[in-house]
């Protein structure tokens, strides 16, 4: 898992666990994922002057599933 990955996020609502926003549809990111849990996370929205890059951490929950959370500021 360590290294920079090249992923698409889909964001579901954590009520329902339903992909949410306009037609669901996933959103690119370049995501770093460092040794000891951090995560930094660059991700390619249309407007990339209205967010920041992400900081989080990320952590082994079993077998191939990885739980991560993170922080960023959105503009508008």
């Amino acid at each position: 898992m360590i290294g920079t990955w090249d992923i698409e996020v889909t964001l579901r609502s954590r009520e329902t666990g339903y992909a949410t926003g306009s037609s669901a549809k996933p959103l690119r990111a370049l995501n770093t994922f460092a040794s000891g849990g951090a995560l930094i996370e660059t991700g390619a929205h249309a407007t990339p002057n209205l967010s920041s890059p992400g900081q989080g951490t990320w952590r082994h929950i079993c077998g191939q599933n990885y739980a991560a959370v993170l922080r960023f500021f959105h503009f508008n």
